[in-house]
C-alpha cells in the first residue's frame, strides 16, 4: 500500500554554538489498517480540499496527441514537453537559451483535454525561472557535462545539439 511509512527526523541544536548536538531519523510505520484513519483529520481534508478540487478540474487548454515527457529507460532524451516547457520559458523571458532539469518534469499531458491537475502534474514545485549571461564556453562545458550524466540531464530551447556517443570528446 502506498504511504505506509512516515519518515521522522529529530535534531538537537545549540543556538547560543551552532552546532547539532544529536540527530536521528526512523521510518515509522503508518499502521493505517490496524489502526484506522483519523475521522477529524479526514473531515478537516474534505472540507479544505472542495475548492481545490474544483480549481484542478477547470479546463485549460486541448492536446490533439499526448505530450510526453523523457522516460527514464531512455536516459531523459529530448522530449515533446521538455520542448514546450523550454520554449515557453525562453518566450516568456527573451533569453536566447533554455534549460529544464529533467527529474522536475513529473508527469505528462494525455491527448484530451488539458485541466489544471494536468499541468499542475508536470510541475508541481512552483520553480522560479532564474535568468544569467552565460559565456559561450561555460555553456558548452554544462552540456558536455549533461551529456555524461544521464540521470541530470536537461531538456533546452534556443539551440541544435549534435554528439557522437562513441567519440571521448
Amino acid at each position: 500500500p502506498k504511504l505506509a511509512y512516515l519518515g521522522k527526523f529529530e535534531l538537537k541544536y545549540d543556538k547560543s554554538t551552532r552546532r547539532i548536538l544529536e540527530n536521528k531519523n526512523e521510518m515509522v510505520p503508518l499502521l493505517v489498517n490496524a489502526v484506522g484513519e483519523d475521522s477529524a483529520m479526514l473531515k478537516l481534508i474534505a472540507d479544505r480540499s472542495g475548492d481545490l478540487e474544483k480549481s484542478m478540474g477547470v479546463e485549460v487548454g486541448f492536446a490533439e496527441e499526448d505530450i510526453k515527457k523523457s522516460n527514464e529507460s531512455e536516459t531523459y532524451a529530448d522530449s515533446r514537453l521538455g520542448n514546450v516547457l523550454t520554449d515557453i520559458m525562453r518566450a516568456r523571458t527573451g533569453a536566447e537559451l533554455a534549460f529544464y532539469n529533467n527529474s522536475g518534469i513529473r508527469n505528462s499531458i494525455p491527448a484530451g483535454k488539458i485541466l489544471y491537475r494536468d499541468v499542475y502534474q508536470v510541475e508541481p514545485f512552483g520553480n522560479t525561472i532564474s535568468i544569467m549571461k552565460l559565456k559561450g564556453e561555460y555553456i558548452e562545458k554544462f552540456i558536455a557535462e549533461m551529456l555524461n550524466d544521464s540521470y541530470h540531464s536537461v531538456q533546452f530551447s534556443g539551440l541544435t545539439l549534435k554528439y557522437y556517443k562513441n567519440r571521448a570528446d
